[in-house]
């Protein structure tokens, strides 16, 4: 193929993905959410469905299925400008603040995963000096990986190799393997195995967490999650501890169970938005704050637009969300919280800062 040629197909392979793109915005999202449409006081309302998640615990929308929605592309933004307050309303938002990986340092004890949250690391930039400062790219070894403020240089300085890290980062936090690197991201051989060796070396306490967890599934047949969800694991549980390499349905097995063990926690969400319900209805705001929907980590409602409902929102729906009384997420170096957002559409809003007064919140509602 020469090269005309190649820059030709290059042009189809972008176009057929393209394509798909649009495809699955158009059956997913506008198709249903025109089918699940209705018209009342002269405004369009979305009516969909929510159903539990068996291996999260969370609540998970359908028709449309929100989850799914690509949030950060061309046609993801698209959508959500289709979703827009009714005049007089705005549409708040809080999402966790990184919820599971706060909960996998806190549930393994991992000292470098918690010290990213208490001494105010940047995650990407610790995993890129980890993964690639020894060969890859030796140019990150002049940072110090034990001083926040030096590793976090590695944002300003190195962003693509701080973005790379990250594809890599997720393949292994979810049980992959230098082999899942090689196959999913296009790299070397010699390239994957430093990377996973990097990752394993930064987050062993991780690693020996999960090692306990499949432990605990093969003596007794599945794993604790939260608020005492159990994952069943008959598959680990029938292998037991056979000498030898485990076949796949058994490592598969493993990879989900020790993924619920902390992604049921995504329940939290659960939690705070019936807490924060039950404290809106014993309010003054009982019909001026109405919830509308939870996507994975996040709340939403709609809220009529007056500083003091908002406020009263922005103070009592992340208060819920900073709740760690369970006494297996229970820390004070990892702590939880979410940061509240508004605006008249969900493609165009501004975040609000905690405990923020009335005056504050006044002149925020005025940039909208």
């Amino acid at each position: 193929m020469n090269r005309e040629e190649a820059i030709e197909a290059a042009k189809l392979i972008k176009a057929l993905i393209g394509m798909s793109e649009v495809s699955i915005i158009l059956d997913t999202f506008i198709t249903t959410i025109q089918e699940n449409s209705f018209k009342h006081d002269d405004w369009w309302w979305l009516c969909g469905n929510l159903k539990f998640g068996p291996q999260s615990g969370r609540l998970a929308s359908s028709e449309p299925n929100l989850q799914n929605l690509p949030s950060g592309s061309t046609y993801g933004k698209l959508i959500k400008s289709c979703i827009v307050a009714p005049p007089g309303w705005l549409w708040c938002a809080a999402d966790f603040n990184a919820l599971e990986d706060r909960i996998g340092a806190i549930r393994s004890g991992d000292k470098n995963k918690i010290k990213e949250f208490a001494e105010g690391y940047d995650g990407h930039s610790l995993r890129a000096h980890a993964f690639f400062s020894k060969r890859i790219h030796p140019e990150l070894a002049v940072f110090d990986g034990d001083d926040p403020n030096s590793i976090n240089l590695i944002k300003s300085q190195y962003p693509k190799y701080r973005g790379a890290a990250k594809a890599p980062s997720f393949a292994l936090q979810y049980g992959g393997s230098y082999y899942t690197l090689m196959q999913n991201l296009g790299l070397s051989e010699d390239d994957a195995k430093e990377i996973e060796s990097g990752y394993h070396a930064l987050y062993q306490g991780i690693a020996d967490f999960s090692q306990r967890n499949i432990e605990f599934a093969q003596k007794n047949g599945y794993v604790e999650c939260a608020f005492g969800l159990r994952l069943r694991t008959p598959v680990i549980k029938d292998w037991g501890q056979r000498s030898g390499k485990a076949p796949y349905p058994v490592t598969a097995e493993g990879r989900s169970a020790n993924n619920a063990v902390t992604q049921s926690w995504g329940q939290l969400i659960n939690r705070a938005a019936i807490a924060t319900e039950k404290r809106i209805r014993e309010s003054e705001f009982d019909h001026d704050i109405l919830g509308s929907n939870l996507i994975h980590d996040a709340g939403y409602f709609l809220v009529k637009e007056d500083p003091a409902t908002i406020k009263f929102l922005n103070d009592v729906l992340i208060e819920e969300m900073e709740w760690n009384d369970h006494p297996d997420i229970k820390s004070s170096e990892v702590l939880l919280g979410a940061e509240l957002d508004i605006g008249r559409s969900w493609d165009n809003m501004i975040t609000l800062d905690n405990k923020l007064s009335l005056q504050d919140i006044t002149e925020a509602l005025s940039t909208l």
